[in-house]
């Protein structure tokens, strides 16, 4: 294979096993929930906070504010442009009963099933996006031409369990909101324990909503 499609190729498996690994990971006991704390009150991005234990786990040199930088600089517009409106799109359909979300919607006079129709269809598209995002972000992250020499040592649960709070910590710091890491340390030292965790997809798990739900 030539040098050019070794390097399509490597962040599209990158992006795959990212995928599987996210699978396993937001079903873990209290991710799904730190994570969406995380995003809707700290306004973090989930599939950013996947990938730094992601990373970790899987013994990719620890991100750097250089790599960091370049990953948010990916992920941004896809998200401002594409999923942050699918998922407010998919949250108003979720409950259109309520009068502020029929009145924003004009869907008060709209039989429940095709609303539900339309809610399952955005929220399909959201989940389509969310992968999209993750492949962005292996395409952006800075792969070696080469593995490295011999093989490499299997990290333990405390080795990747550290790494991804060290990941954790940089990005809450290159987020720039350090008013909020006291408020986040105990979501965020969730996420990094469960990534500590073995992280093989337990058998038939398919992820059928959004990173992003409710």
């Amino acid at each position: 294979m030539s040098g050019t499609g070794e390097a399509l190729d490597q962040p599209a498996a990158l992006a795959a096993d990212f995928w599987d690994y996210a699978l396993a990971l937001y079903g873990r006991d209290g991710v799904q929930a730190a994570c969406l704390r995380l995003q809707d009150q700290a306004g973090f991005e989930v599939n950013l906070l996947l990938f730094c234990c992601f990373a970790a786990a899987r013994g990719l040199p620890p991100l750097s504010p250089e790599i960091l930088e370049r990953l948010i600089a990916a992920l941004t517009p896809w998200r401002q442009a594409i999923v942050a409106p699918l998922r407010r799109l998919r949250r108003a359909t979720k409950t259109p009963s309520a009068p502020a979300a029929a009145g924003e919607l004009g869907s008060a006079s709209l039989p429940p099933p095709l609303l539900a129709e339309v809610h399952a269809a955005l929220a399909a598209a959201e989940r389509v996006s969310e992968r999209a995002a993750q492949h962005l972000l292996c395409l952006a992250y800075p792969h070696p031409l080469a593995p490295a020499p011999g093989p490499a040592p299997e990290p333990t649960g405390d080795d990747r369990a550290g790494r991804a709070a060290a990941n954790l910590t940089l990005y809450t710091a290159m987020a720039a909101r350090p008013a909020l890491a006291a408020a986040a340390s105990a979501d965020l030292a969730i996420l990094a324990a469960s990534a500590g965790q073995d992280s093989a997809v337990p058998p038939g798990q398919r992820l059928t909503r959004p990173l992003s739900s409710p």
